[in-house]
Order: structure tokens, then sequence, then C-alpha cells
């Protein structure tokens, strides 16, 4: 059996990941940016690198985004749990964050 991370298919219609719910739209962005369900399974079951705030958009629909060590950015709504658009995060932005996050040394 192979871990749930390492499944390299992309998925065709939608389904779930433990308490989230990948929608149709996500899949379709997941089938145009070759993100397989392993990668999208790591960005939802690991701990994130970074959680953006709450944001309304022009229809009033709340998201938050979510990124993590794997270089997967996946917009979430935090009302229900659905998963409505996954992206690649852009490595120079990756080199960024994880640049800014690590602790300053100590100097005596």
């Amino acid at each position: 059996m192979i871990k749930k991370t390492k499944e390299r298919c992309i998925p065709k219609e939608p389904y779930k990941v433990k308490k989230y719910y990948v929608t149709q739209h996500a899949v379709n962005r997941m089938n145009e940016r070759k993100i397989s369900k392993g990668e999208l399974y790591y960005n939802l079951t690991r701990k994130p690198l970074t959680i953006t705030k709450v944001k309304i958009d022009k229809n009033n629909r709340p998201s938050y985004r979510k990124t993590t060590k794997n270089k997967i950015t996946s917009a979430i709504n935090p009302l229900n749990n659905n998963v409505v658009s996954v992206n690649r995060f852009h490595s120079k932005e990756y080199d960024k964050l994880i640049k800014n996050q690590k602790p300053k040394r100590r100097t005596k």
C-alpha cells in the first residue's frame, strides 16, 4: 500500500481529505497545474508555514490560504472546510518566507 502523501495520481472528481472537501473547481485547478492528490494531502494534513487572514471576495465568500513545505498553497473556506483552489508556491517567494522564519542566532 502506498502512503497517501506519495500518491501521484491527479483526481478527476471531488473527494474528501480528513475534514476537508476538495471541490470540483479545485480538482480542475489541480489538473491544469499538475498537482497530485499526495501533494494536496501533505498540504492539508501537515503543519503550515503560513496561514493568511480570512479574506472576503466580491461575492461574499470567505477564504484563507495555507502554505506548506512542499510549495503548495490551498485556498480554504473556513465555514465549511471546502478547498476551493490550489496553486504551486513560487520558489523565490518560498525562499523569502523560509529566510524570514529562521531563528536568529544569539551572539555573546
